[in-house]
């Protein structure tokens, strides 16, 4: 049986983290629409990248939205339950057993980077070890997940990836209880542990990116 490691979030939220060096300078969201690539797609406001698992782009394996806020970048993954398990070497019946596990869940990679690709948590903090424990257990409480229609889902768990800059960015693994595909929605967070606001990300329904790849194809 696959074993997730679960990281859940706990206690009150602190309202600001005081060893936090003070380099930010606010910009708006950016997301850039010139020459979309057959790949990719605009949506309310979101440059969005589509990994296929075909060529007739019908099987999306992966959605990607990226935003630039103050000094860092966001990116947004959502990933299908078949591409996480393949990136994680489960295989045969262990990938069998887990893809019934995860059959509810909707799970999505949040990353976080310096745009110079700096160590993020040196760069704007004195000590790291506040907030990679913010990662590590707070930080669910920041997410959440909302339909066209105004419903809220609130994240089952949180897992942070401590990279210790093997890789130039952060990694948060978080899982929902899967939304309907037939809607749109927005993954929104609230960015505490870099003050940096509130950023969305809003990813079309299965029918809205089926019409617009059918006008490319």
């Amino acid at each position: 049986m696959l074993v997730f490691v679960t990281l859940f979030g706990c206690g009150k939220q602190e309202k600001n983290l005081n060893n936090k060096k003070d380099v930010f300078s606010y910009n708006p969201l950016i997301a850039n629409n010139s020459s979309l690539n057959n790949n990719e797609m605009f949506y309310k406001e979101n440059l969005i990248k589509f990994v296929f698992s075909d060529d007739k782009k019908t099987i999306v394996e992966e959605q990607i939205i990226n935003k630039r806020q103050g000094e860092l970048n966001y990116k947004a993954r959502k990933l299908s339950t078949e591409l996480f398990l393949r990136n994680k070497g489960i295989k045969g019946k262990e990938k069998e057993e887990a893809i019934e596990e995860l059959k509810n869940e909707q799970i999505f990679f949040f990353e976080f980077e310096e745009q110079t690709k700096k160590n993020i948590l040196t760069t704007f903090f004195e000590d790291t070890e506040t907030p990679i424990k913010y990662l590590s257990f707070k930080i669910i409480n920041d997410f959440k997940l909302v339909n066209d229609k105004g419903d809220t889902l609130t994240a089952i768990y949180s897992n942070y990836e401590n990279s210790s800059h093997i890789v130039p960015f952060e990694r948060l693994i978080i899982s929902f209880p899967k939304p309907n595909n037939d809607s749109d929605y927005t993954l929104i967070y609230k960015d505490k542990l870099f003050t940096n606001d509130i950023i969305k990300f809003s990813f079309p329904s299965d029918k809205e990116i089926q019409n617009n790849f059918n006008k490319i194809l």
